[in-house]
Parts: structure tokens; C-alpha cells; sequence
């Protein structure tokens, strides 16, 4: 631990201990979630597998059906909470691209819906239909409102429960997200002057990207909690499938690699399945020897590996011409694209996890036609 952390962990200012127990936190979560990762892509692999099985043995009832889509629901469930606390971890506070406000709103929506649910507190989305979509920096945009509903929720609980609306509106060069509550009176001032509520910290981070925050109120009791963003024009991304073509040329040789055995032989059944010839290695070194002995069409790896990981295995195939003609694949948890030594011209796609077969099938139909 350096000195600067020793001496807010040992002072006896609670806050700031707060916000450094919250940094720990916060250097854990991308590991736990990429830990997370493989079991979650096993679990949804085997549902295929049986669901499959079944099928195609005849053998499928309604006891069965009922059974398998109780576990993928709730499979559906786990899975999109880790997607979308994964999507607020690695948000940084410094790039800034096209993002959807509405999608930015719902993705803390459904992080944090469930907790209040069982909490008595219920959260209404009430999203613009016109183009919510800017040039902004999503990270902090999340980071003020999960802070601010987290406060909220804080004072709701004090009175068992409450309600909370969210809506998005544009008004005049500005998006504006408008946070009200119901259930509590919350003091202007209290609010304002607490270091606890972290209002001046979201202030400052939205004036970074030229917005601001504004708590709105009426004799001392606030009434909602306004979050402008300015509106950069900009066309929305296309939502369109890219992946509808039926796959006509699935054939050749695929090198997967990953540390996880029960991995390694679903996705062989499943590949050899679709036509491909499938040899497999544990971890990288494996891999490496496997490569000087046969000519790949498609490498797929697994990026965290013990002993030799992903990007060291490419590094050292590309620097001894193993992979020239061989279609790169990476399967990741989404937390290290920035951070690639390899650069990204020599990748051809990737599969982040937790997948489903549907995921590989719909990236194996892009890069073989």
C-alpha cells in the first residue's frame, strides 16, 4: 500500500475511507466478473447442448421445455446483470463517443431496478422517443446517476420504500435527464452541503464535459434532480442485424484455446458440429506447438491464461509467422480492448463472454463469408 493510501485509510475522516474502500472494490470487480465469465459461458453452453440433445433425439416434452427455459431464464437474469455492471467498470472519465442517453439510463436502470424492487422502491422509466444520442462521456454520466439514486435511495429507506421516475427530455442544446421521487422529503440544503451525497464531486464531473447539475426545489425540499448534457448532434447507430446470411462456408481447421477444460470440449462438439476440423490447447505454450505443425484457418484464444496468456501467444505467433493467413479470433470478458499490445488490424473479431452458441455462430458467419 503506497503512503498516500495509508494516510487516508488511517485518518479519521470516514469519507475518505469510504471512497477508498470503494476504489478497492472497484480494482476487484472487472476479476471477479472475468472469473465469473467462464463458468456463466459453461452453464450456457450446456443448456444448448441439452436443449439441442433433446431436440433432435426427439425426446423433448413439456416437462422437459418448461424445465430448460426456467434455467435460462434464469441464466438471462445473472447474465444481464453482470453485463450491465460490467458495462459501468470499465467506463473510463475521458473518452467520449456516440452514446444513446436513453441506453446510458437503462443500462443503470437494470443494474440497480432489482435491489430497490425488494427494497419497496420502485423505479418508472419515462424515455424521449426523438434521438437521445451525443457525442459524451458515459462514464460519468452513469457515475452522477447511480450517485444520485443511491442517495435517493438512502433517504427513501428511512421511510420504508417510495417511488422514483426517471425521464429524459431534450431542451433547447441540452439532453436532460430529470430524477423525481415520491415517499420523502429530501432538505435542499442538507443535500447540497453533504460530502456524503457526493453533489459537488457530480457537479464537477459534468461541468468536465460541459453540462451541469441541477437540484431543483421548493421551500428547502428538493423536488427533482435535473442532469443536463449538452446535445451534440449526431446520426444514431444502426441497430441492424449484420449476420442474417445463412453460413455457406464453414469449413477448415480452428485452433481453440482456453484454460478451461469443460470449455474446451463443448465448444469442440459444437464447432466439429458445424463442419470444422477442431484441435485444442490448454494454454498458450500448447497452442504455439500445435501451430508449428499445422496450418490453421481460424485461431480462436482466450486472452487470461495462466503461464503463456492470449496476447503473449499472438505476440510470439506473429513474430515467428505462424498466423499470416489465419483468421484471429479472441474471446474476452471486455475489460482489455483498450489495453492490447497486439494491435487490433491483426484481429478479425471478437466473442466476449459469457457466449452463447448463437454468439459464435453469428461471428464464424461474418468472417468465413
Amino acid at each position: 500500500m503506497n503512503n498516500e493510501a495509508e494516510i487516508s485509510i488511517n485518518s479519521p475522516n470516514k469519507h475518505s475511507f469510504y471512497f477508498y474502500n470503494n476504489y478497492l472494490i472497484g480494482l476487484l470487480t472487472p476479476e471477479i466478473i472475468h472469473e465469473s465469465n467462464n463458468p456463466l459461458s459453461i452453464i450456457q453452453l450446456s443448456i444448448d447442448d441439452i436443449n439441442d440433445y433433446l431436440h433432435e433425439n426427439d425426446l423433448m416434452n413439456d416437462v422437459l421445455s418448461r424445465k430448460i427455459l426456467n434455467h435460462q431464464n434464469a441464466l438471462n437474469k445473472i447474465v444481464t446483470l453482470f453485463k450491465n455492471l460490467k458495462e459501468f467498470v470499465k467506463q473510463d472519465f475521458e473518452t467520449t463517443q456516440n452514446y444513446s442517453i436513453n441506453d446510458l439510463v437503462k443500462t443503470c436502470f437494470n443494474l440497480i431496478e432489482p435491489i430497490f424492487k425488494k427494497e419497496e422502491i420502485n423505479i418508472k422509466l419515462i424515455l424521449n422517443k426523438e434521438n437521445t444520442h451525443t457525442i459524451t462521456n458515459a462514464g460519468i454520466i452513469q457515475q452522477v446517476l447511480l450517485n444520485t439514486l443511491i442517495n435517493i435511495r438512502n433517504y427513501l429507506n428511512k421511510n420504508s420504500g417510495g417511488n422514483i421516475n426517471i425521464k429524459t427530455l431534450i431542451k433547447s442544446n441540452n439532453l436532460l435527464i430529470r430524477i423525481t421521487y415520491f415517499g420523502f422529503d429530501i432538505i435542499y440544503s442538507e443535500y447540497s452541503e453533504s460530502p456524503e451525497t457526493g453533489f459537488q464531486i457530480s457537479s464537477s464531473l459534468l461541468k468536465d464535459i460541459g453540462g451541469k447539475f441541477n437540484l431543483i426545489d421548493y421551500d428547502n425540499i428538493i423536488t427533482s434532480f435535473d442532469i443536463y448534457i449538452p446535445l451534440i448532434q449526431t446520426e444514431p447507430v444502426s441497430s441492424k442485424d449484420l449476420y442474417t446470411n445463412k453460413p455457406n462456408n464453414m469449413t477448415g481447421k480452428i485452433l481453440f484455446v482456453d484454460d478451461e477444460i469443460d470449455m474446451l470440449n463443448i465448444i469442440k462438439r459444437y464447432l466439429t458440429k458445424l463442419g470444422f476440423e477442431v484441435d485444442t490447447a490448454i494454454n498458450g505454450k500448447e497452442a504455439i506447438k500445435l501451430l508449428k505443425t499445422n496450418t490453421y484457418r481460424i485461431l480462436i484464444t482466450d486472452l487470461k491464461m495462466p503461464g503463456m496468456s492470449g496476447e503473449e501467444l499472438l505476440k510470439s505467433a506473429k513474430d515467428q509467422g505462424l498466423i499470416d493467413n489465419t483468421i484471429i479470433l479472441i474471446t474476452t470478458g471486455g475489460f482489455v480492448f483498450d489495453s492490447l499490445k497486439i494491435g487490433n488490424d491483426d484481429i478479425d473479431g471478437y466473442i466476449q463472454k459469457p457466449f452463447s452458441k448463437d454468439d459464435i455462430y453469428k461471428i464464424l458467419n461474418k468472417v468465413c463469408n
